[in-house]
């Protein structure tokens, strides 16, 4: 009966989840917004209308990238057994070709994210090698701490199994700690590139 009534109302229950999805979204990028304008230091702030525009736009960048990321997984898996089956002789080879390329194309997505957010969030923008700074700081930061998170939770496996749900969402919002200082790290080196570089530019003339 549940199930009937969840089929029979799933238009009601899209457009209220599309609606939340919505609200919580534009919070989240709000969010990000605020701290890149305070990072770079952004003199002017932009509009409420304005603001909301621009978080849609960064809703659509990260669903672009992450639909992107689908389908390049899809493709190289597809790739991946095609290429065993035609050439197993080949297959170790094939097996790390397939792996760096996956994580190129992973890393290349991820700078891409970064450099969205960092370039369409605030309200001021850096220039261009600031922006690819940023970004490439982001993402090799992004890498160790993933590195290092893996390697924290597998030497706390223990713990992790003691405490159950508990252990595992503390270990969730540890995550998103040090994610969420990865990206403001990743910003604050790109303003003190961009500061550089306008200092070196000043001392020239």
């Amino acid at each position: 009966d549940n199930l009937a009534a969840v089929v029979a109302n799933r238009g009601l229950l899209g457009l209220v989840g599309s609606m939340f999805f919505f609200v919580f979204s534009s919070t989240l990028f709000g969010s990000v917004r605020h701290v890149l304008n305070i990072v770079f230091k952004a003199q002017q702030r932009r509009s409420f209308i304005s603001g909301l525009f621009r978080d849609f736009l960064m809703m659509l960048i990260t669903a672009i990238l992450l639909m992107l990321a689908i389908g390049a997984g899809t493709f190289l898996a597809l790739v991946r057994t095609i290429g065993t089956e035609r050439l197993p002789v080949a297959a170790p080879m094939l097996e790390f070709v397939w792996g760096f390329t996956g994580k190129v194309i992973a890393l290349g997505l991820l700078a891409s994210l970064f450099y969205g957010l960092y370039r369409y969030a605030p309200a001021r923008t850096l220039s261009r090698r600031a922006l690819i700074m940023a970004s490439l700081s982001a993402t090799v930061l992004f890498e160790l701490a993933r590195w290092a998170f893996n390697w924290y939770v597998a030497f706390a496996h223990e713990t992790l199994t003691l405490y159950g749900v508990l252990g595992g969402l503390m270990f969730f919002f540890f995550w998103l700690y040090y994610a969420s200082l990865v990206f403001v790290l990743g910003a604050a080196m790109g303003f003190a590139y961009e500061q550089t570089r306008l200092l070196k530019t000043q001392n020239r003339d």
